[in-house]
This record gives structure tokens, C-alpha cells and sequence, in this order.
């Protein structure tokens, strides 16, 4: 029977998706990495697999059952063969440092450990498979994906793409879009006039081709504090501190949409997806009432009467100044107050012992953040990060400078950091400065470069302080020909008036085709084979596209039509269960679609599968 191992797959989903396969195809998994709550079904359902707890793998903990395993040492033969890797995960290392605490050294001895560990896994359990629900990006799942590509065995993961229910069965991070691309080809050769998309497609066309404001994604929107709503949605400089918590508004919300009660048969086929739906359709009722009952109090204030009351009760503007603002402004302050320094520390001291796979300063990886207090110890921590971000958000302000619309440009969209999109999927450019450093000295004089930062960066639940420091920006200000653009400014309005657009391999690029543009990307978009995208990983790829863009070159809209058409051809929609929004899906198609797309891969000869035996047994 052939061998799977599963990682990051902690719900019902991924359960019933293995069950199917090892009925139909005898795929059995061996090897379990997921949550602990999901430990109880995994041995239920596959008491022969060892089920390893996903915060232990990060740790470098091995499961109880391999933990007195001899393991292969590793030697200079081993180590130079994964020197690149080890780059690569030092710098995913950054999404668990908490507080700059995670030292090269230690960074080191965690990936040795890592290497040694799932070396000695694969040699021992030889998997002919290993399943991963997107692209690994969390230090243990890369080192056997790289593990994987050394012996040859097969590796399936899904990539989102256009929408987040629209997905790809991809065998590899750097070269797996060979549907797609053949797809495409058959059909430019087709010599069809007329392209005919699915409704889901035209309409999303449709979006990115509007206002922005139509097409932003909705997990942004839910998540924006109201300073940077403000910001994309009034036109606000979006220059005052975000808070500490965001103010969770729905996408619907802000474009006046409706959100509905989910239909019963959810509750049945998808009882998770349909508390999610729940939830967003609760928040949506309850912004809406508010927004409504602010509109009545501010007509009221309007009329003559309650003007004429309001005269009565204040003897002057001073006073109604104190007895209106000031309280509610108040107000605000003692509930950041409580929130920030009362609540926080409050929900550290019940948490008592927390096992979060993340780094704590001068403690072993191992041991961070646990025995007592420390869930306090990590609360007091993400407030220092939440500061941090609020810090680096007022510096990104002080160096953004005007944009001059008048002089040709290429507009550089940042990706928001430590993220999937740039590591792995970005390559060395991970380090994103080197793709505005390398465009900076290879555009024609006069041409400048527009950066603008990924909003996400400093919201207040996520982690970006961990990859961003204000050196960062003093260098790439100190580029002569380089410009921080401030928030304000609408980037469907930075891609209409640039001559090109650049991006490591984020949904920028996509939608700038879709807009007429150029784009120069700089990573393994899964795009990258569209037209109008040219993959520019060295300088002289890079210094061609610059040379074709300013010699006129155009988008062929018909030839973005036929790539859709093949992403339509090529993709399926199914819900990765990863709580992204999307149209309710039933519970058996959704399983039957993913456990079609691992069984597809499965099925795939891969170049260098015969030479695993030799190379484990050497």
C-alpha cells in the first residue's frame, strides 16, 4: 500500500479527503502533522499513522513515539547540499521572533535539528507522497518539502489564484503551472475572436477594472482598522495610530451590499463554514444598524428645533465643545486604555502555560512561552510588537513623499512580510529591497520608482513588525529615484499612469494585466506565464523588459482573456477550510474536488522519482 504523509491538515476536510483516497487509490497515511485537538480523530480514523502536534514540529519536538529514534547525522555532503535551504528558512524564522530574540545561532541549531529530525522520518518511512494544503511556509514543512525534491518523491499542495475558491493543484513552488501554460498555449493557436468567460470571471473583470473600492478583497476590508478604511474608502491621509485592535467591518459593509443569512443546508453540510457566515452576518447587522441610527442622530441635529434645544441647554460653543467631544473622545482613550493594559495582561494570566510555536528571548526555542506566565509573557510581548508597528507606521509617514504623475514610473506594490507570497514563493527576493534597489539603477534616466507598503503590515493583529525595520525604508529612500507613496493615494490610480508595474508574485499583478498594464515579477507567480508578465529574476531579464515596456509595448487584451480561459480550464473551486470567505461549497464535493486534485498529482511521473532508493540508501 502507498504511503502519505499529511501536514498542517487539522480538519474534517483533510480527514475525509485521506479517507477517500486510501479507498479509491490505497493511499494510506502514515504521517500526521496538525493541531493537538485533532490528534483524537487522526488516531480514530489512522491508528497506524503517528500523529506529530503542529506546534511541537515548528519546535522541533519530535512526537513520543519517535523521541528516543536513532537519527542520521548530518555531514558536509548533506549540509552544502542544503546551504540554499537553509537561507530560506532563516528568514521564514521570522514569523515566530516575537522580539528580535531569534539569533543566527539559534536560527542555525533550529534548522540543523529540523534537518536531522525529517531526514530520519523520510529514510525510515520512505512515503511515496506528501500532501501539503498550500505552499509550506512554516520552517518544519519546508525542510521536507526540500527533503522531498532531493529524493524525488512526489509533493502535492493547492495554489489560490484568482479567487480564493478558485485553486490549483500544484506538484511544485517554482515550476508547477504546466497545465495552465498548455492550456493557454492550445488556445492562442485556436484562432477563436471571441472569448467567452465564466460569469465569475467577467464580473471579477469587471471589479478590477472599476473603482478600487469595488475590488478590494474582502479579508482585507474585514480586518482594516478605521484610520486606513478611511484612508481607501474617503480619501483620508490615514497617518494617525491604528489602535490596537482592528474594527472588524465587513467588505459588504463598506460597499452597502447585503449579507445574507446562511441557508439551512449549510448548518448540515458545513456547520464550521456556516458559523463563519453567522458571524459575518451578525457584524454585518450590527454595523448597519449603527450606521443608521448615526444617520437619524446627525439629521436631528440638522433641524431647527433640536439646534433651538441644544442653544438651551449650553450657555457657549466652549461648553458644547466639553460636553460632547471631549467625553466621547474620552471615552475612546480609557477603552484603548483597558484593552491595551487591563484586558491583555488579564487574558496572559488565565492562559497561564501557553504553547504557541513561537520564539522567546533568551530561551530555548523549545522552551519559550511556557512553564508559568508564560501566556502574560507573550501578551506582554505582542503589546511591544504592537507598539513597534505603531512606531514604524509613523516613520513609513515621515519618508512618503507626492507622486508626480507627469513622469513615466514603475510602481512597486510591497508584499506584506513574513508571508507565504515572498517566502518561499519569492526566492531571494524575499528580500524585497533588491528588487527596488535592482529597478532603481536599471530605468531610463528620468523614469522614478513608486513604492507603496502593503496596508496589512501594520494592522494590529498581524506580525509585520517582525519583517520591517526603519532601515528598511531609510534604504530604499536613499535611492535618488525612489519614492514612498502614502496610502491615500489609490494604487488602481499608481497602475493606470505607470509604465509598468512590479511585484514579487502578488494578486497586484494579475490585476494590473487586467488593467492594460505591464508587469515585471519578480518571484514564482502563478501568473507568470499570462501575457504582458515578464519574469525578471536577473538584471538582464529585468533590463530586456524595461527596454521592451519603453519602446512601446502593449497588452494584448485578447491573449489576457485566453489566459483566464485557461486558469478557468485548469482550476477547480473548493474551499481549503483556511476561513477565507467564499461561496458555500457542500461538504462531499468540496472532498471529493481535493482529494481529486492530490489523486491527479499522485498520479504524475515526477523526473527524478527513481532515484530516491538510491539516494536514501546512500
Amino acid at each position: 500500500m502507498a504511503r502519505a504523509i499529511y501536514t498542517e491538515a487539522h480538519t474534517r476536510l483533510w480527514f475525509d479527503a485521506a479517507v477517500m483516497l486510501e479507498q479509491e487509490i490505497g493511499l494510506e497515511p502514515c504521517y500526521w502533522i496538525g493541531k493537538p485537538s485533532a490528534e483524537p480523530e487522526v488516531r480514530r480514523l489512522f491508528p497506524r499513522a503517528i500523529f506529530h502536534s503542529r506546534t511541537d514540529a515548528i519546535r522541533g519536538v519530535p512526537p513520543p513515539e519517535l523521541a528516543a529514534a536513532p537519527q542520521r547525522p548530518l555531514d558536509a555532503d548533506v549540509l552544502r547540499e542544503f546551504a540554499r535551504v537553509q537561507l530560506t528558512v532563516g528568514k521564514m524564522m521570522d514569523r515566530v521572533d516575537v522580539r528580535d530574540g531569534f539569533r543566527f545561532e539559534e536560527r542555525t541549531r533550529l534548522f540543523q535539528i529540523q534537518l536531522r529530525y525529517w531526514r530520519s522520518v523520510i529514510d525510515g518511512i520512505r512515503p511515496d507522497i506528501v500532501v501539503f494544503p498550500v505552499q509550506p511556509h512554516t520552517v518544519y514543512d519546508y525542510v521536507i518539502y526540500e527533503l522531498c525534491r532531493f529524493y524525488g518523491i512526489r509533493t502535492a499542495m493547492f495554489q489560490w489564484t484568482v479567487f480564493h475558491d478558485w485553486i490549483y493543484p500544484l506538484p511544485r513552488i517554482d515550476d508547477g503551472y504546466g497545465e495552465i501554460e498548455k492550456r493557454y498555449r492550445t488556445l492562442l493557436t485556436s484562432g477563436n475572436a471571441e472569448v467567452t468567460l465564466a460569469p465569475a470571471l467577467e464580473q471579477y473583470l469587471a471589479d478590477v477594472r472599476g473603482d478600487y473600492r469595488e475590488a478590494v478583497p474582502d479579508y482585507l476590508v474585514q480586518q482594516m482598522p478605521g484610520a486606513l478604511r478611511s484612508a481607501l474608502f474617503g480619501g483620508t491621509s490615514a497617518a494617525g495610530d491604528f489602535g490596537l485592535l482592528p474594527q472588524a467591518v465587513a467588505a459588504a459593509v463598506a460597499r452597502g451590499t447585503t449579507v445574507r443569512f446562511p441557508a439551512p443546508s449549510m448548518f448540515v453540510s458545513n456547520p464550521r463554514r456556516a458559523r463563519k457566515h453567522v458571524a459575518r452576518f451578525v457584524t454585518d447587522r450590527f454595523h448597519r444598524y449603527r450606521r443608521t441610527l448615526r444617520s437619524l442622530r446627525g439629521s436631528l441635529r440638522k433641524t431647527s428645533k433640536y439646534a433651538a434645544r441644544r442653544v438651551e441647554l449650553t450657555w457657549s460653543r466652549v461648553e458644547l465643545t466639553l460636553s460632547t467631544r471631549v467625553p466621547k473622545r474620552g471615552a475612546r482613550h480609557v477603552q484603548r486604555l483597558y484593552r491595551r493594559y487591563v484586558r491583555m495582561p488579564l487574558r496572559g494570566l488565565i492562559a497561564g502555560d501557553t504553547n504557541r510555536p513561537l520564539k522567546e528571548p533568551d530561551r530555548p526555542m523549545e522552551e519559550s512561552f511556557r512553564g508559568r506566565f508564560g501566556g502574560l509573557r507573550l501578551q506582554v510581548m505582542r503589546m511591544e510588537g504592537n507598539r513597534r508597528k505603531q512606531e514604524l507606521l509613523r516613520q513609513y509617514h515621515a519618508r512618503c513623499g507626492t507622486p508626480d504623475f507627469t513622469v513615466p514610473y514603475i510602481f512597486v506594490a510591497l508584499h506584506y512580510q513574513p508571508e507565504q507570497t515572498t517566502s518561499p514563493t519569492g526566492s531571494v527576493f524575499v528580500d524585497q529591497n533588491l528588487m527596488v534597489e535592482m529597478l532603481a539603477r536599471l530605468v531610463p534616466q528620468g523614469w522614478r520608482i513608486y513604492v507603496k507598503e502593503h496596508p496589512f503590515q501594520f494592522f494590529p493583529n498581524s506580525i509585520g513588525e517582525r519583517s520591517r525595520t526603519i532601515e528598511f525604508y531609510d534604504d530604499l529612500g536613499a535611492l535618488p529615484n525612489v519614492t514612498l507613496v502614502p496610502w491615500s493615494v489609490s494604487p488602481f490610480k499608481l497602475i493606470d499612469d505607470a509604465q509598468a508595474v512590479a511585484t514579487v508574485c502578488g494578486t497586484t499583478g494579475i490585476e494590473t494585466i487586467m488593467r492594460g498594464k505591464p508587469v515585471l515579477a519578480f518571484g514564482y507567480a502563478w501568473y507568470r506565464g499570462c501575457e504582458g508578465v515578464f519574469y525578471t529574476p536577473s538584471v538582464a531579464a529585468c533590463r530586456g523588459a524595461i527596454a521592451t515596456i519603453s519602446n512601446g509595448y502593449t497588452v494584448d487584451e485578447r491573449k489576457v482573456r485566453l489566459y483566464l480561459k485557461a486558469v478557468e480550464q485548469s482550476c477547480f473551486r473548493a474551499d481549503l477550510d483556511f476561513g477565507v470567505h467564499i461561496e458555500p461549497i457542500a461538504h462531499d464535493e468540496n472532498v471529493a474536488r481535493i482529494a481529486g486534485g492530490i489523486r491527479h498529482i499522485y498520479g504524475q511521473a515526477m523526473d527524478r522519482v527513481g532515484a530516491f532508493t538510491g539516494k536514501l540508501d546512500s
